[in-house]
């Protein structure tokens, strides 16, 4: 069966003080999801930004919108798979909840200020286990976040059992059941507690969560030490695989739209892409690939497939003026070249309208989501049916996947966007140097205060890196501010 009543079994196991059965009327997983929906880490990221910094306008998307749309993607998804495949008549139908929530708590562990500010809380980091988002999102929900805690004796306010020397963390965050916690667990392997700084961004889970990884893995699997039964099988939930889609499929689309909007990017810079910026989409894309699939992807294959991608799309009026042309008049490919003359003359007025056409641009999304989604392939894992994955067919992928890079190397890696992103990055660098510092800790809200005076040398380190990672942009411009501006704000203002 696709889910067993082990999958469930976190908080029995956990001892957990919101440890109480769900309501006959509320199945496990629509209270983890009700959970997240609540958390204040996913409050927060309507503070944190996606593309476009959230105070230069109200349309661009924020993190929160950009995880709602994709718990939506992802959820239509799983819709068209459990109606079209017959694994899910046999095995059960996916549960869309799990699916959502996968969605909405993608993106949680996020730091501010985007990948910049991830690279610098891991430099930060380096000795101490390393900082990546998505092993964040693990922490947070499974530690972080106040909503459950062993109870006893010896266990401290804050959830810490034992003397700062030796102590051991037992909160257990929303203490989500275990196929709720699979649903985050992107990348399965450990980083390791001193990463070579070399490497760069190692993405996967920390040291501290190994135990509960494994726990994750042998009551999803059924099967007592998964991991080193099948260490050939790399672990990630069906409903991880669906997110990790639908991830891809949002950011295309929606910020290309964004991009549109704002003026960034016009429909017409996917066909007029210079060599430099054709061979930077061209890198992105073959990253990790062997070189013998690789070879396929020439500028000249970007180029293309931009074309093609701008012609289904923009191509309003286009048919009539084929119907004029003789017949074979034009190969596949000189047609597709005529008809991007046709519209660089002016014979579309869809392309000088649709940055100010909000109908336009909505169409636009919806052509893409709905061609992207069509793309998706189910592959079943009948030995471990929870391992069954899904994939964009290769003509789709290649889509989702230039667009994505077209608009990363086009909008984000734009001076007007890096210049805050730079900036973002000694900022928090700065932050973690003042709170590292001899009597630092006084600079800590008073419950990281207090988690950090009952941990050891090491995880007081964690408790700084895990205080700055749940700031919001906004949030942390001011608390960066109050250390070091001229114009200090009211003492009345709290810390949070």
């Amino acid at each position: 069966m696709l889910y067993r009543s082990t999958d469930w079994d976190r908080e029995s196991k956990e001892k957990g003080n919101a440890a109480k059965p769900s309501h006959k009327w509320r199945p496990p997983e629509r209270r983890d999801y009700a959970r997240i929906l609540h958390s204040p880490c996913f409050r927060r990221l309507q503070g944190k930004t996606q593309v476009f910094p959230n105070h230069e306008s109200d349309f661009f998307r924020n993190r929160l919108t950009h995880s709602l749309e994709v718990a939506q993607v992802a959820r239509s998804i799983a819709d068209k798979l459990n109606a079209s495949e017959d694994f899910f008549h046999k095995h059960g139908p996916i549960k869309t909840s799990i699916v959502e929530l996968a969605g909405l708590a993608h993106d949680l562990g996020h730091p501010p200020f985007g990948h910049n500010g991830e690279y610098a809380l891991n430099k930060c980091m380096l000795k101490y286990g390393g900082f990546e988002g998505n092993a964040q999102t693990l922490r947070l929900v499974a530690r972080i976040e106040k909503k459950a805690k062993e109870i006893g004796e010896k266990i401290n306010a804050v959830g810490i059992q034992g003397a700062a020397s030796t102590a051991k963390d037992k909160r257990f965050g929303l203490n989500l059941t275990y196929r709720s916690l699979a649903a985050v667990l992107k990348y399965d392997k450990v980083i390791e507690p001193d990463p070579d700084e070399e490497q760069g961004l190692v993405k996967g889970y920390y040291e501290s969560e190994r135990e509960l990884v494994k726990k994750i893995k042998d009551n999803v699997t059924g099967i007592k030490n998964f991991a080193e039964e099948h260490p050939e099988i790399e672990f990630k939930t069906l409903e991880c695989a669906i997110m990790d889609v639908a991830d891809d499929i949002a950011y295309s689309t929606f910020d290309l739209e964004d991009a549109f909007k704002s003026g960034f990017l016009s429909p017409l810079d996917m066909v007029s892409a210079s060599d430099s910026l054709l061979e930077a989409i061209r890198k992105d894309v073959i990253r990790g690939m062997p070189s013998a699939k690789a070879n396929k992807y020439s500028i000249a294959y970007i180029e293309k497939k931009l074309f093609e991608i701008f012609i289904e799309n923009f191509r309003t009026g286009l048919d009539s003026i084929h119907a004029n042309l003789p017949p074979d008049a034009l190969s596949n490919d000189e047609k597709a070249r005529y008809d991007i003359a046709t519209i660089l003359a002016g014979g579309n007025n869809i392309i000088r309208t649709i940055g100010q056409d909000g109908y336009l641009r909505t169409e636009l999304s919806s052509k893409l989501i709905e061609q992207f989604i069509s793309g998706v392939q189910f592959i079943p894992n009948e030995k471990f049916p929870a391992l069954s994955t899904v994939k964009l067919v290769e003509p789709i992928w290649e889509k989702v996947e230039i667009v994505k890079k077209f608009v990363f190397n086009s909008i984000i890696m734009d001076s007007k966007l890096q210049v805050p992103e730079y900036r973002g990055s000694d900022i928090v660098v700065d932050i973690f140097k003042a709170l590292s510092e001899k009597g630092g800790e006084r600079l800590l809200p008073r419950d990281y205060r207090l988690l950090y005076d009952s941990v050891n040398k090491n995880q007081k380190k964690r408790v700084i890196c895990d205080f700055i990672a749940g700031m919001t942009d906004r949030y942390v411009m001011e608390f960066y501010g109050r250390l070091y501006s001229e114009n200090p704000q009211t003492v009345f203002k709290p810390l949070s």
